[in-house]
């Protein structure tokens, strides 16, 4: 677990600060998502494509079960067909989340759906930075006036 310490650390602190962002600007708090969400969803397509066995071997001893049976299981089968999936879903997600309205509150679940989602990786998802950012996201979800 050492190595994954100081990520985890620094991981938390910026989950920290877009709550602070979110309680004061709500707004800016949903462009930060937003970009954040497409820029990892563009890291890990790249990823991906040139070193797919870092998933299984970075997230797969730090996940809970079932998660972790899931990922030598499937997920270690057809990672680049998941990855991919979840990367596409990350850039939809952080580009609606960007947007007004109910597209913005649409994309907004979806990112607050896939930080809850992936709680169950641990320290691999630098835990409790996920629930964090969720309780973030949910304060930038709130602010948008729904139609």
């Amino acid at each position: 677990m050492r190595p994954y310490l100081v990520p985890v650390i620094l991981g938390n602190i910026l989950a920290l600060v877009l709550l602070a962002v979110a309680a004061k600007a709500p707004r800016a708090a949903r462009y930060i998502t937003g970009v954040g969400f497409i820029s990892s969803g563009m890291f890990n397509i790249f990823t991906v494509l040139h070193t797919p066995s870092v998933y299984v071997n970075a997230y797969g001893p730090l996940a809970i079960w079932p998660y972790n049976s899931f990922i030598y299981g499937p997920f270690m089968r057809h990672t680049a067909t998941f990855i991919t999936l979840i990367a596409t879903g990350q850039c939809a997600s952080g580009l609606l989340a960007m947007m007004p309205g109910r597209l913005g509150r649409l994309g907004l679940a979806g990112t607050m759906l896939f930080l809850l989602a992936i709680t169950g990786l641990g320290w691999g998802s630098a835990f409790p930075a996920t629930l964090i950012m969720a309780v973030a996201i949910w304060l930038a979800y709130r602010a948008i006036p729904s139609e």
